[in-house]
């Protein structure tokens, strides 16, 4: 239908005969039927008529006319487009009256409003104006395009073309959609369409509330979330994501759950910052923008690597980052991983690490200067080395002499007293859960025991891993040897049964966990079958299982971590709080 409406367009205006209603579409120097006031004519067309009966509806050369349009022409004429053309035998001629060719030229001079430009002698256009352009007939008659705004010398071959379409091979055609109002003729795409419709993602001019749509109809194809399609595309019911029409949801955005197929509710989940949760509350899939989840289910900031359950605050960070209080900082430039800002222990290819900072090796210095940077760190490696080994010597020698020291003092005591003991050692370990008591010795020769002590045991004959003896005559360690206790290396890891065992008095009422109160303030736990404590499975700081090992320790909140990593936090790296709970011991 479409197609025949735009043939009929066509025919009635590339008919160049004034006053001429419908022109002849297999010529178009034949009116077929001339407007009202006018009849046929065979020498210009159209003629004014001579006749006073006047019709509105009146169709040449019809006997029987129907709703404006002829149903039936007069013999001798056929019946196109609803009009009537006289029959001609011949293919090769125009035809005024039936079967009667004619050779006159019409009368339309050169000089006429249709013509642009005439020959020399004035008698032919050689160009016409716009919209128009020359036929067969050297006559000026509208473009065969409607599109076409410019065919001049041929209408049939248009040369320029409405802004909604494009020209290629002089011929306009439309862009992606009919109703595009501004065509590029480079691209042939549409750049704007219509007032009141809008380009989808295809290029086609739709409603506003389409997803997509056809090439020549507007109506909708597809919707949006949140859309249903009907024609158009209209809203679904709050928060819902898909739907078959406004009274059936299909399916909610996430935080929502569908209620009675046409209601999302919201949907609250446990973890903080976790955005969907479809399969559980406690179950977080997705966090907000800007959080990520960890292994521990938790909805952390995007620079930790693992975070506290009831905040996104970090417990450990990625690499190049380091734990400042609770947010992770990056490192310097070139640092892989650090402990604090000025403390880089790994740098990047292309940096040297020098007192805790990474600095660039510049390609342009002495190619010697990197080789012997290198020695002197082997050097200084291997001397360390041989200083341990030299220290643990004399750590078996100062041990032996102490030993050697307590036997003689316990020989001379038994002597000076004239009493006859029993071998023993004088000195006993002392457990914080045990209290002794001091032997009956009376006042005067107790004195004098604890001076001979004092005397013989020296804080610089004190092994750094040897357990320390402590008399039971005399009070506990002076703080000098306490202070050299502290100040001593010790490896919790590897002399952990050795640790020194202090009386509990002296440690009791202190608040903050040190390496002599270690083992008595964070102790030793069993796991349960699940190999969990307090429903805790995974040491906080390092992230692994506990499993089996046996060395599982807890601070005194009930929170467990490996006895190395609560070591290594509390003792090493002089940390003052859990780093689950953050309560301080300080």
């Amino acid at each position: 239908m479409l197609i025949v409406f735009i043939q009929s367009i066509l025919i009635v205006h590339s008919c160049s005969i004034q006053n001429c209603e419908f022109c002849s579409p297999n010529f178009h120097e034949t009116c077929l039927n001339c407007n009202l006031g006018y009849t046929r004519d065979l020498d210009i067309g159209c003629k004014a008529s001579q006749s006073s009966e006047l019709s509105l509806y009146r169709i040449e050369n019809c006997l029987e006319l129907q709703n404006s349009t002829c149903i039936q022409c007069q013999e001798g004429y056929k019946l196109i487009n609803g009009y009537c053309e006289p029959i001609c035998s011949s293919s090769n001629c125009s035809c005024f009256y039936p079967n009667t060719c004619f050779h006159q030229s019409r009368s339309i001079s050169c000089d006429s409003t249709a013509c642009a430009y005439c020959d020399d002698n004035f008698q032919n256009c050689v160009s016409c104006k716009d919209g128009l352009g020359l036929d067969e007939q050297n006559s000026c008659v509208k473009c065969s395009n409607i599109e076409c705004l410019k065919c001049s010398v041929n209408f049939t071959q248009c040369q320029e073309c409405t802004i909604k379409t494009y020209l290629d091979d002089f011929n306009c055609f439309y862009c992606d959609s009919i109703f595009c109002s501004y065509c590029d003729e480079k691209s042939k795409r549409c750049n704007y369409c219509e007032e009141g419709l809008d380009l989808d993602l295809n290029g086609f001019c739709c409603h506003p509330s389409c997803l997509t749509c056809s090439k020549d109809n507007w109506n909708c194809s597809s919707c949006n979330e949140g859309y249903y399609l009907n024609n158009l595309c209209y809203n679904c019911v709050s928060n819902c994501k898909h739907c078959t029409n406004n009274t059936l949801c299909n399916e909610c955005y996430d935080g929502y759950e569908l209620i009675n197929n046409n209601e999302c509710v919201g949907k609250i989940c446990h973890t903080k910052k976790c955005s969907s949760c479809p399969n559980s509350i406690n179950n977080c899939l997705k966090c907000f923008e800007g959080y990520f989840l960890d292994s521990q289910n938790h909805c952390c900031d995007s620079n930790c690597k693992t975070c506290n359950e009831d905040s996104s605050f970090c417990i450990s960070c990625n690499n190049g980052m380091y734990l400042d209080g609770l947010k992770c900082m990056n490192c310097t430039d070139g640092c892989l991983s650090c402990n604090n800002l000025a403390d880089c222990i790994l740098c990047a290819d292309g940096y040297l690490l020098y007192s805790g900072i990474c600095k660039k090796i510049n390609p342009e210095e002495s190619p010697f200067k990197l080789p012997a940077i290198i020695s002197i760190v082997i050097i200084f490696v291997i001397g360390t080395f041989i200083m341990l080994i030299w220290f643990h010597i004399e750590n078996r020698q100062m041990k032996m002499q102490i030993k050697h020291e307590a036997i003689k003092q316990k020989h001379e005591l038994s002597i000076e007293n004239n009493q006859s003991i029993e071998p023993m050692d004088l000195f006993h370990k002392v457990n914080l859960d045990s209290d002794h008591l001091a032997p009956n010795f009376s006042d005067s020769k107790r004195s004098s025991h604890d001076k001979n002590y004092i005397k013989n045991l020296k804080s610089d004959t004190v092994p750094q891993s040897a357990t320390i003896l402590v008399s039971p005559l005399t009070p506990p360690l002076s703080s000098k040897i306490d202070d050299e206790l502290q100040s001593s290396n010790l490896n919790y890891l590897e002399h952990q049964d050795s640790l020194p065992k202090i009386f509990k008095p002296v440690y009791e009422n202190s608040e903050d966990i040190s390496i002599q109160n270690f083992g008595f303030v964070v102790q030793t736990i069993q796991l349960d079958i699940e190999n969990a404590y307090n429903e805790i499975k995974v040491c906080y700081i390092c992230q692994k299982e506990f499993d089996k090992n046996s060395d599982i320790r807890a601070l005194p909140c009930g929170h467990p971590y490996h006895g190395k990593c609560i070591y290594n936090a509390m003792i090493i790296e002089n940390k003052k709080q859990c780093l689950c709970c953050f309560k301080t011991y300080t």
